[in-house]
């Protein structure tokens, strides 16, 4: 009964640092660090595995959450590139965008720059999930340079789905979700003044 008992105990105790080492891979991931998410996802089914002797396609939702994690950061880590070179090429193009003196220009670069952030998010949702927070960050940017070319409708909407993603993926009071919910008001503002 002692035995049975301490045995009952390590597996609650094994299972809850397994539990922590998944959410801490998640705060790596968050963080963009895919390799430490996914070191510490694989650590985490190591120890259902081994000290729990629990499984993935059993019915474990714990064990299956950490299976798709690890599946999902492969993705992410062979997307990775990709979406770096997205981005940087979305942060030049900005840049052109702010050095240029002629509207015209400036307006044929916007429009190049809402291109690439639109297949930032399309890179984004497939490899990382439509509800990532990486996904909402690229559609509050984007959000915003619809503002900018004067789509207001359009800024509102992406400033929205990004806002409903970043709860999703960080909670209702995390600061960026705030952030966004103020750039949001800003736009409503912008409109009503516009």
């Amino acid at each position: 009964a002692f035995e049975d008992q301490l045995d009952t105990n390590f597996q609650r105790t094994a299972s809850e640092m397994a539990n922590i080492m998944n959410n801490i891979g998640v705060v790596h991931e968050m963080s963009g660090d895919v390799q430490k998410a996914m070191n510490s996802f694989r650590e985490a089914l190591t120890v259902y595995r081994n000290m729990c002797h629990r499984f993935e396609n059993t019915g474990d939702s714990d064990v299956d959450r950490t299976v798709s994690n690890i599946m999902q950061m492969g993705i992410a880590m062979r997307s990775q590139k990709r979406r770096l070179e997205l981005h940087t090429k979305a942060r030049k193009l900005e840049e052109q965008i702010l050095s240029s003196d002629d509207a015209s220009t400036r307006l044929e670069l916007s429009m190049e720059r809402l291109n690439v952030l639109m297949c930032v998010i399309d890179v984004e949702s497939e490899s990382l999930g439509h509800n990532h927070p990486s996904v909402g960050f690229t559609l509050m940017t984007k959000g915003n340079l619809h503002l900018q070319l004067n789509h207001i409708d359009q800024a509102i909407k992406d400033s929205q789905k990004a806002i409903e993603i970043l709860k999703k993926g960080l909670g209702h009071i995390h600061p960026e979700v705030g952030r966004a919910m103020m750039r949001l008001a800003d736009i409503y503002n912008y409109d009503c003044n516009g």
